[in-house]
């Protein structure tokens, strides 16, 4: 997957504002479609990193490459194997979600992380849909 990417740093509850900010540059720079698929990337663990150094990727889903220019990056996403966990309901509950993750299904599945971040896929996002009826996928990269 390519990506289009804006780094942010600090509480992930503050992550919207990145985001609009790549959107505003994608409506100028790109021709997206009228839905973009958007992505999180994340880094940092906030149990086990402080604050302002807790980093997160906004990303948006391109067609193609394109040279970094000011705050907006580029990545691409490589394949590999992933366990995808689905989520319906507001952002805010992130955090029982990947306590449940990481310190039940690890353990009870036994699957071993590989050394790439994880990512969220927003499936049904904001401003189409209400807190409630966003949907995201989690994928946690596993060997």
């Amino acid at each position: 997957m390519n990506l289009a990417y804006i780094r942010h740093f600090g509480n992930y509850e503050k992550v919207a504002k990145s985001f609009q900010r790549l959107m505003f540059w994608a409506i100028k720079n790109l021709t997206l479609k009228l839905k973009p698929t958007t992505l999180g990337i994340l880094h940092d663990n906030p149990d086990l990193t402080k604050e302002p150094n807790i980093r997160f990727d906004a990303c948006v889903l391109i067609t193609k490459k394109i040279q970094p220019k000011g705050q907006v990056g580029y990545k691409k996403i490589k394949g590999g194997k992933f366990a995808v966990f689905r989520y319906k309901g507001p952002y805010d509950n992130f955090y029982p979600v990947y306590d449940y993750i990481y310190n039940i299904c690890l353990f009870r599945y036994q699957w071993e992380l590989r050394d790439e971040p994880a990512l969220e896929w927003y499936i049904k996002s904001p401003p189409f849909h209400k807190p409630k009826d966003l949907v995201t996928d989690f994928y946690l990269p596993i060997v």
